[in-house]
């Protein structure tokens, strides 16, 4: 018996030990599982297990420690099997798996998933749809070498309070769904750094982690589809500047940013590892803030946007200097009062005479611009019957006061279609359209294919030759849009599109003498530029999305830097015509537009009706009336950098009252002459003289200043001196000044009043002659002269040419003879 109860005992402590082995071993593996994963306990976090998923569906299942298939390394405590086939010949859906989630509080939660994936299986995707809304595909990476389970962060989602359900669908490829974990998103703060993966994601966006050099914890990969969605709270109302942290190792490719509503397209140039781009600057309101990045075109991926408040835009370095210094006097006329605009006003234009003529009965106004193509003058075009009458109309606008601009849709050489449908001849600009091959012509100059270029751009000169003889300078945009590579001389790169544009621009020089051309340059890539050297103004086309009238200020922050602020820069081609406020508000100085023909400008929601009045009508907007009548005899002051007065002066240059003081010096702080200051009056107020002029003994017939004096003398704006003299070379004083601008105004139907002791704030009022203190006072209260400091009139001290300009522009405001 004893024996028999010790060999119980024995088999007792057998069985004990064994069932501690492997109660032990199955702690130590719920251990490895909590291990590999946040704390369920964590703060904050809200986790929801594959045991708490409601199934529907074929194929799915609930598994607990399983292994799949030849998988021996899952330590887990069990997952939602996605595992099966899709059968497409089921009336059942593919299997899902619902969950419910109770928040407190409303708001974006990050989602991270706990997954299953064998190895050698690879990455696998899942969608997930929130309250029924969809967020797009999310990838599921490979878990690390070794092991098969992983946790990601795959996006941020929108909660209710109460409850809510999460869907996860099967996706792509086999898997196993451990669990979801809930965290709270911080705020926005107003740091100036958004990581990527705090921000919003929809559609095909989603966070990864594969690669190195991201900042932050992940990166999001947009793939076509969806969209990233930050809310920034600004510090203060006010212009920021935003750069964005990317990659995009497939080549270049396109985002669109969206702040506030306001589209910017933003190229992303090829980048194997993550790296910075400026996408411009933004103008935010304080507090929240929405920046949007919308799949626009190709896979790339982002990382992080910086934002810091916007340095105020200095100055440029534009000059009205043309690249041919035989250019005509009236190319560079027209390029100096480009440049005399350029950082003030945006010069209006419109593709066809036909629109510009329809925003004339739409808005009172024509357009400054009008822009046409030369495309029928092409040679394979006319050889195919193409006829054209747009010369005529260049010089009909010209002669209207109008600014003509040019581009040329070059039907290719040869190797164009015929008659057959979809592949006619005139689709032959297009690449798809042409066998021509442009880098073949110009790397054989003996070959048939580069005659034919020649033979083009002789048969074009021909035309640009017949508005030179017609006195029109033309802005030039040939071999427009090239680095889009839909048109044949952009389709084999940069280094063949800048060749033929040198090309073109030697033979047209210097073989044709084609001396009445600003060559227009048509891109915003550094890689295709040919050079200063070749070019007068860079441009681009802009399409943003109809009705989005934004400034489009990455583009023309992008164009500056390629011309390094020396040339102006302008928007050669546009859907949307930009807002002038926002304009100005942006310091995005295009300087012009040109809104593309047809539907463009008159379907009615690309340029809203309302939109094109305030356009049309917008002071900043330079309009076909209200350009100089010198237009082409204008010659920028290149004194006037960073002058008082320099404002005033241009306007008076504009309306011809007046004019240099020789070459292209305006010499503003030269003393004027009684003459010149009675001239320019008598031209502001259009006074002129009668058969019988008054004459000074001193005012010779023959002197510049005869007529507008012996005007000025008639109408008893001035009187001279006793002994019959005007003094005309003698330098004028203020006080004499006074006298001749208070008398101007009240010729013109305003008399300035003169007000009690409104003398009194000089300390030098005593040394006023008596006969001018009347003048004096009258001038001061009405405003149309100040002391020479605040203290100090200086009535005996002789005005300077920058004083007498000042003062003439403020008789004609407050006579109303302009605004």
């Amino acid at each position: 018996m004893r024996l028999e109860i010790k060999r119980l005992l024995l088999g007792f402590l057998c069985f004990s030990l064994v069932f501690s082995l492997l109660v032990y071993s199955g702690a130590n593996r719920s251990e490895a599982a909590a291990s590999s994963a946040e704390s369920d306990s964590q703060p904050g976090v809200i986790k929801l297990t594959y045991a708490d998923a409601i199934l529907d569906g074929y194929g799915i299942e609930k598994r607990g420690n399983v292994f799949e298939d030849q998988d021996r390394l899952y330590n887990g405590e069990g997952y939602i099997s996605f595992f099966f086939a899709e059968d497409p010949s089921s009336a059942e859906q593919a299997g899902s798996a619902t969950f419910t989630v109770e928040v407190t509080e409303p708001g974006l939660y990050k989602m991270s998933v706990g997954y299953y994936i064998p190895e050698g299986y690879g990455g696998k995707a899942t969608s997930i749809q929130i309250n029924e809304v969809g967020t797009g595909e999310l990838t599921l990476d490979a878990p690390a070498a070794g092991t098969v389970r992983a946790e990601k962060m795959v996006s941020k989602v929108m909660l209710n309070a109460g409850k809510n359900t999460i869907k996860v669908n099967r996706g792509w490829g086999y898997f196993g769904l451990e669990y979801l974990k809930l965290e709270a998103a911080k705020a926005s703060q107003a740091g100036g750094m958004l990581e990527a993966e705090d921000g919003v994601m929809s559609g095909g966006v989603s966070i990864e982690t594969q690669g190195e050099g991201y900042s932050g914890q992940g990166y999001t990969a947009f793939q076509q589809s969806g969209s990233l969605t930050f809310t920034y709270k600004a510090p203060s109302a006010g212009m920021y500047t935003l750069l964005i942290g990317y990659s995009a190792p497939n080549g270049e490719k396109k985002t669109s940013m969206i702040v506030n509503g306001q589209t910017s397209e933003i190229s992303l140039p090829e980048q194997k590892g993550f790296s910075e781009i400026s996408a411009g600057k933004a103008l935010l309101k304080e507090g929240d803030n929405t920046i949007e990045f919308s799949a626009n075109w190709g896979w790339y991926n982002i990382d992080y946007v910086k934002l810091t408040a916007a340095d105020k835009a200095e100055g440029n370095a534009v000059t009205g200097k043309l690249i041919n210094p035989e250019a005509t006097s009236e190319a560079k006329s027209l390029m100096n009062y480009l440049a005399s605009q350029y950082s003030h006003k945006i010069i209006s234009g419109q593709q066809t005479l036909e629109d510009a003529e329809w925003i004339g009965q739409q808005t009172g106004r024509f357009p400054a611009i009008m822009s046409t193509d030369l495309m029928d003058y092409s040679t394979t075009r006319v050889d195919n019957g193409a006829t054209s009458t747009e010369v005529e109309k260049m010089i009909d606008w010209y002669k209207r006061g109008g600014i003509v601009a040019l581009c040329w849709h070059w039907n290719a050489p040869k190797g164009i279609g015929g008659n057959e449908p979809g592949n006619e001849w005139w689709r032959g600009f297009y690449t798809e359209h042409t066998t021509f091959d442009v880098e073949y012509a110009l790397d054989h100059p003996d070959s048939e294919d580069y005659s034919l270029l020649i033979r083009d751009i002789d048969n074009i000169a021909l035309q640009l030759k017949r508005l030179q003889d017609a006195g029109v300078p033309v802005l030039w945009r040939p071999l427009h849009e090239a680095e889009g590579g839909w048109f044949w001389w952009g389709a084999k790169g940069p280094e063949p599109a800048k060749r033929l544009w040198k090309l073109m621009v030697d033979r047209l020089t210097h073989y044709h003498h084609l001396n009445n051309l600003i060559w227009v340059w048509n891109s915003e890539k550094p890689e295709w530029y040919p050079g200063d050297d070749v070019v007068d103004i860079a441009s681009v086309d802009t399409y943003n999305p109809a009705g989005d009238y934004n400034p489009s200020i990455a583009k023309y922050e992008g164009l500056i830097s390629l011309v390094n602020n020396k040339k102006l820069v302008g928007l050669a081609e546009n859907g949307p015509i930009p807002d002038p406020d926002m304009l100005q508000a942006y310091g995005a100085y295009w300087s012009f537009f040109s809104t593309w023909t047809g539907d463009f400008i008159k379907d009615g929601t690309t340029n809203a009706a309302e939109h094109l009045k305030k356009v049309y009508q917008s002071d900043y907007v330079v309009t076909l009336d209200e350009l100089p009548a010198n237009l082409y005899t204008f010659t920028e002051f290149s004194d006037l950098s960073g002058h008082w007065a320099k404002g005033d002066i241009e306007l008076l240059a504009d309306k011809l009252l007046v004019k240099g003081d020789g070459g292209r010096q305006f010499a503003p702080g030269r003393l004027t002459t009684r003459a010149e200051f009675t001239v320019i009056i008598t031209r502001a107020l259009g006074l002129s003289a009668s058969s019988t002029p008054v004459q000074f003994t001193d005012v010779a017939k023959t002197k510049w200043y005869a007529e507008p004096i012996s005007a000025a003398a008639q109408a008893d704006l001035i009187t001279g001196y006793s002994d019959g003299t005007f003094q005309p070379d003698t330098q004028i004083t203020r006080e004499q000044m006074a006298v001749l601008i208070v008398r101007a105004a009240a010729l013109a139907g305003q008399k300035p009043a003169a007000v009690k002791n409104v003398l009194d704030q000089f300390a030098d009022a005593s040394s006023i002659s008596t006969w001018a203190i009347d003048s004096v006072n009258a001038a001061v209260a009405s405003g149309l002269m100040k002391g020479l400091t605040r203290d100090h009139f200086a009535a005996k001290d002789s005005g300077d040419r920058a004083q007498a300009a000042v003062m003439v522009k403020r008789l004609m405001v407050y006579t109303n003879l302009i605004d």
